[in-house]
């Protein structure tokens, strides 16, 4: 899956890994958290997440992070307020460190 050409391939693969889990939650299929959300990552709105990561780049320098940032933007804004945490948590424990394309 190329979800972006200026996205490295290792972030790719986070990404639509994050993206699985999402939709397993979404389901109730996941074993991570004993909740469902009431949102989902689809292709659509995970491309549009791929997209706001790179534009949000030059962010890190005020040391704000972009994926968690575009994450926002793309998707948490939609969400209650449990289920942005769980995304903000899921996402800082599926990308450790902030998504700076260089890493």
């Amino acid at each position: 899956v190329k979800l972006h050409p200026a996205l490295p391939e290792h972030i790719v693969v986070k990404m639509v890994d994050f993206a699985n889990e999402i939709r397993k939650q979404f389901i109730g299929a996941s074993d991570s958290y004993t909740d469902t959300t009431e949102v989902t990552l689809s292709t659509r709105t995970l491309l549009r997440l791929a997209d706001l990561t790179l534009r949000f780049q030059p962010l890190a320098h005020q040391g704000i992070q972009p994926l968690s940032y575009a994450l926002d933007r793309a998707l948490g804004f939609r969400a209650s307020r449990p289920t942005r945490a769980m995304l903000h948590e899921l996402l800082q424990r599926m990308f450790p460190m902030d998504c700076h394309l260089g890493e």
